[in-house]
């Protein structure tokens, strides 16, 4: 038989092994503890680089490119100015108003109220009864104002369904931030309708 001897651990050790443990406890602990962060809320870090490196300069103008308007911003009101402009222009003989109930979504309710209250602005001939939209584009014009100029490309067509002619007709559309947080027109000129 031998005998069997306790080892006894030196004091060093067992703080050594409590402190292994406790670290790891306590960072579980403390994210236990910490309210929920939605993942959509966390911020991301931004290198910059002094001394004018060219990947950081690029980075910047790529996400703000604009002087008085935030990019996304600027996407946004671009999309609700050409989706105003489309529903605007596109024309059916059968309904002729319905142009300018299209419209309404995309307006401030001022804009929105005298779309709904001006009547007809253009009736159907039997060459002129539908205009569809065939191409919409704009340009921003960087300013206080939020402005854009949209070119809105349509074929008209008559009242049998032939293509009559081409048009180009040409916006001047400013939009405002609405408290819905919409941008919306708020002011629109034809600047120009073009037979071609």
């Amino acid at each position: 038989m031998t005998k069997q001897t306790k080892r006894k651990l030196p004091k060093k050790g067992i703080i050594g092994f409590f402190l292994i443990l406790l670290i790891p406890g306590a960072l579980i602990f403390y994210q236990w503890i910490q309210p929920d962060v939605p993942k959509s809320s966390k911020t991301k870090e931004t290198v910059v680089e002094v001394g004018g490196g060219k990947e950081a300069t690029d980075k910047q103008e790529k996400e703000e490119p604009y002087k008085y308007h935030y990019k996304k911003d600027v996407d946004a009101a671009k999309v609700n100015a050409e989706s105003f402009a489309r529903a605007y222009t596109a024309f059916n003989g059968a309904r002729p108003d319905e142009n300018q109930l299209n419209a309404v979504p995309y307006a401030t309710p001022e804009i929105s109220l005298k779309l709904q209250n001006q009547g007809q602005e253009v009736r159907p001939t039997v060459d002129m009864y539908q205009r569809q939209v065939t191409k919409v584009s704009s340009d921003y014009e960087d300013g206080a104002d939020m402005y854009f100029k949209v070119k809105v490309e349509g074929t008209f067509f008559n009242d049998k369904g032939k293509k009559f002619m081409d048009t180009v007709t040409l916006y001047n559309i400013l939009l405002r931030h609405e408290e819905s947080g919409k941008w919306l027109v708020s002011d629109f000129s034809v600047q120009q309708d073009d037979e071609r």
